[in-house]
């Protein structure tokens, strides 16, 4: 594989960034239709997979912006239970395109969706999207998160706090950094038919984070324990 230090970050995620050079450019373009350079450096070179531009935006602090047009996202389509969407701290991540803006205004979620989906519960944790020490500079605006499904079990909270913890079906947000507030935004989101069992919290599960939700709707997520919508565990309020 790539290595794992990259521009002296260490590279963990499931998708290693495989640039030798970090990118000029602070907006990364994302369409599963383009078909040019794969390089996320305009929508004719678009890249096709978000894990790419979520790579390179983790390593490489330029980029603050990744712009993703309508379509939809499978987390994996080789059945890797424990690949997720993983957002970058400080980086705002926007659906809604049609593939030729140039403006954000232009945009329009509604016409133009982004789905950000799993397999409808193939495998034990199917988790569509998650976030570790998230900065209020951190957005996610413009998506539809479905499908995602969890039936691991409760907290462990050495697992939470390591990093290594297994728990959430829509989006599974945590901040493992005591001292540190974690205020990302979440707007503009529809979150569809998520599921999880034996644990709490089906669309959104979080560990010590407050998020800005708005303009968002919750549709058919279910939960056998608590909270089909929004679970919060771990903070002071």
């Amino acid at each position: 594989g790539n290595s794992r230090i990259v521009n002296g970050t260490v590279d963990i995620g499931a998708y290693e960034f495989g640039g030798t050079t970090c990118t000029n450019d602070t907006i990364l373009f994302v369409d599963i239709d383009a078909v040019g350079q794969n390089d996320g450096s305009s929508w004719e070179n678009a890249f096709t997979d978000l894990h790419d531009a979520l790579a390179e935006a983790r390593n490489c602090e330029v980029v603050k912006e990744i712009w993703v047009a309508e379509g939809t996202y499978q987390t994996t389509t080789n059945k890797d239970e424990e690949i997720s969407f993983e957002l970058v701290s400080g980086v705002k991540m926007y659906g809604g395109f049609n593939g030729t803006e140039i403006i954000l205004d232009d945009r329009n979620w509604i016409s133009y969706p982004v789905t950000l989906t799993g397999h409808g519960g193939q495998f034990t944790i199917d988790r569509i999207i998650k976030g570790n020490n998230l900065d209020s500079n951190t957005v996610i605006d413009g998506f539809i998160i479905s499908e995602g499904y969890n039936d691991h079990g409760d907290y462990d909270v050495d697992s939470v706090l390591t990093g290594n913890e297994k728990l959430g079906a829509g989006m599974f947000l945590v901040n493992n950094q005591p001292g540190r507030v974690s205020k990302p935004f979440i707007l503009n989101c529809v979150f569809e038919g998520n599921m999880t069992y034996h644990q709490d919290g089906a669309a959104i599960n979080l560990y010590r984070v407050y998020p800005v939700i708005e303009n968002c709707s919750f549709l058919g997520n279910f939960s056998d324990e608590d909270a089909g919508a929004i679970y919060a565990v771990g903070n002071d309020s």
